[in-house]
């Protein structure tokens, strides 16, 4: 004798069928990934400057010029390109900038390019210059890059507490 399911069997049975697509799977890997972004000092990086990725073994991968004077960007690079990337701008008479970040995203990710970003990618090498990173980046696996990331983080919101509270005291 077969025992009768309710709706809750209807419901299991329905679930699986849409989170399995109902059908065939499309699991082929994306060709490129998309990274985006904004360069800024305090002000936006400007219209002109130029922005250079780097892979895991501190070969340029790609470059390009910011068309934005927001200093906004978005570039592709293949979506086989190992991590950690290195990312600098530069512009005439502006300070060049570094960001790190531990891997791209499947299809997209957003790699800022800030002070923050260059105080990261300083506290990862052995000299303390950001720049510095674009050779030593072969010696630093993933993880350091995220666990750094979060200790700069850390700090930041440490001083930024130290600095409310110091805002009440009234000398």
């Amino acid at each position: 004798m077969y025992k009768r399911q309710g709706p809750l069997s209807a419901i299991a049975l329905a679930a699986f069928l849409t989170a399995c697509g109902g059908g065939t799977s499309n699991n082929v890997p994306p060709q490129s990934i998309t990274l985006s972004g904004t360069a800024a000092y305090g002000a936006a990086y400007p219209e002109g400057s130029k922005l250079v990725v780097y892979n895991a073994q501190g070969s340029e991968v790609t470059n390009t010029v910011l068309n934005s004077s927001a200093g906004t960007y978005s570039l592709s690079i293949p979506a086989s390109t190992p991590g950690p990337l290195v990312v600098t701008v530069s512009a005439n008479d502006l300070p060049t900038l570094v960001s790190v970040t531990a891997s791209a995203k499947v299809e997209s990710s957003t790699i800022n390019v800030t002070p923050i970003t260059n105080l990261i990618a300083a506290s990862l090498t052995s000299t303390g210059n950001p720049l510095q990173l674009i050779t030593e980046i072969p010696t630093i696996a993933p993880q350091t890059v995220s666990e750094k990331k979060t200790e700069v983080v850390n700090y930041l919101k440490t001083l930024q507490t130290t600095l409310n509270d110091l805002s009440l005291i009234h000398i």
